[in-house]
């Protein structure tokens, strides 16, 4: 390449680089009493399996993964199951994949808390606020804040007794 198309070669990408994403979004972080006030359930459990598919949607197809929980512990709301089926936009069926930038991301094993919300009347529910309600537990320690589980969960609890107090 030439030098009198570096500089020509470097507006380009930086003119792509600064470009506004169509669709993007930006997530607010929600507190722990918003999260309790956006969610019907909240689960500790162990993700089992994961499935991705096709769905239809206002706008055309799109691909969601279906996220299977092994609910260990039911921290609010009432599940008629022993599992949760969470599903999570994004993802890959075949050669085609979708990833969705705050879509929170589930692997096999991984033992999780998450904050839920119903997204039809199939059973299926969504992570409250995408990757903001879904907390990993390694080591007995939630990898997003540091703290201990057992504070954590003691938090969220303390947290849903006063959501339920004001709902009365």
């Amino acid at each position: 390449m030439s030098q009198r198309h570096i500089p020509g070669s470097i507006l380009v990408m930086l003119m792509i680089g600064l470009m506004p994403v169509a669709g993007s979004a930006m997530i607010i972080q929600m507190s722990l009493p918003e999260l309790v006030s956006q969610s019907d359930v909240i689960v500790r459990g162990e993700v089992t399996t994961t499935e991705c598919r096709w769905v239809h949607c206002p706008y055309g197809r799109i691909i969601v993964t279906d996220v299977t929980v092994a609910v260990g512990e039911p921290l609010m709301g009432s599940l008629d199951q022993p599992e949760v089926v969470i599903e999570v936009p994004g993802g890959v069926v075949g050669d085609l994949g979708l990833r969705v930038a705050d879509a929170p991301q589930f692997t096999v094993n991984e033992e999780i808390m998450a904050f839920l919300s119903p997204v039809d009347g199939f059973g299926h529910r969504a992570v409250t606020n995408l990757h903001n309600g879904k907390y990993t537990i390694r080591d007995q320690l939630i990898e997003e804040t540091g703290e201990p589980v057992s504070e954590f969960t003691a938090r969220v609890n303390a947290t849903v007794k006063a959501w339920e107090r004001r709902q009365r």
